[in-house]
């Protein structure tokens, strides 16, 4: 288990460094581990980072497969933290794929499940991000600047610098 712990705070800081060979190599190596051991939970969380990493790969068919896979777990285990990260992997693949229709839907219940359970504020920061993103794209400046605000308090709130400075960046772009 220390082995995972560690493979996935390597693979989250490579790919947050935008370093994507590292990220897909180390997240690998760990859903190998998680398989191994048959760790549900962690399966779910590294599918995630991978789908993530793919999609900014541009290989959205395994985006997709990834985000699905992480989904299915996740809603096994009625694990909201899980959910919302599939959701939100989802919801990025739809994106890249030009449907912002899907993509808004995969958000709003990401949000719903965050608001109703349990999950760390740097994930529903995210959440409402991708949201104000879209809502931006869509020309409603006033529903972005809202949901920007609120994914910059949140992620204020658990001292997510990373987080912040992405709503931050949103925000300035309006």
């Amino acid at each position: 288990m220390g082995i995972r712990m560690a493979l996935f705070d390597l693979a989250l800081a490579a790919s947050r460094r935008g370093e994507l060979g590292s990220a897909r190599t180390l997240a690998g190596e760990g859903l190998a581990v998680c398989r191994e051991i048959g760790d549900q939970w962690f399966i779910s969380y590294f599918l995630w980072m991978l789908a993530g990493v793919a999609t900014a790969s541009a290989d959205y068919t395994t985006a997709r497969a990834q985000a699905e896979e992480s989904l299915q777990i996740a809603r096994e285990l009625e694990g909201p933290l899980l959910i919302v990260c599939a959701l939100d992997a989802l919801s990025d693949v739809a994106r890249a794929d030009g449907d912002d229709e899907a993509a808004r839907a995969h958000l709003l219940e990401a949000e719903a499940v965050g608001r109703e359970a349990i999950v760390p504020h740097s994930y529903l920061a995210s959440v409402l991000r991708h949201l104000g993103d879209i809502a931006a794209a869509c020309g409603d400046v006033a529903d972005a600047r809202s949901r920007f605000e609120e994914a910059l308090a949140l992620a204020h709130g658990v001292g997510d610098q990373w987080e912040a400075d992405r709503a931050l960046s949103s925000l300035s772009q309006l």
